[in-house]
């Protein structure tokens, strides 16, 4: 039985496709055109599945709510951020942008793009006079 013989040509096999994986010179410099031409191939392949798995994880961290991370948004503020509808019901305020819920600057309901620019506006001008007051 040649199991240590074997296991050896196996570690050995997958240092060799290692160092290849990693572009290592002396690797690569040892091997024919065709053989890197594979493996050219074989990489490009295996970085398109990871750009797709990348998106696709992006994807579905976009769906969840940014409080609990655990359930899929489904409240829209009248900010146009958005939570699931259990930390919805528990909020008083947008958890991004701290707008009132349903309201905004002045207690008028405004449209989307109007809400989000008026509390980062609102925000700064805070911002300012507690750095002035210093």
């Amino acid at each position: 039985m040649c199991v240590p013989s074997c296991r050896l040509q196996t570690a050995q096999g997958l240092r060799l496709s290692l160092s290849q994986w990693q572009g290592d010179t002396d690797t690569l410099r040892g091997m024919l055109t065709e053989e890197l031409a594979d493996l050219a191939a074989s990489m490009e392949s295996a970085l398109s599945r990871v750009r797709a798995a990348q998106v696709q994880a992006r994807t579905a961290r976009e769906l969840l709510c940014p409080c609990c991370w655990e359930r899929r948004k489904d409240l829209v503020f009248s900010c146009g951020h958005q939570c699931c509808a259990a930390c919805g019901d528990r909020l008083v305020a947008c958890p991004i942008c701290r707008c009132a819920r349903g309201r905004c600057v002045g207690g008028q309901v405004v449209a989307k793009r109007t809400c989000v620019v008026a509390c980062v506006v609102r925000s700064r001008a805070a911002t300012r006079s507690a750095t002035q007051s210093w």
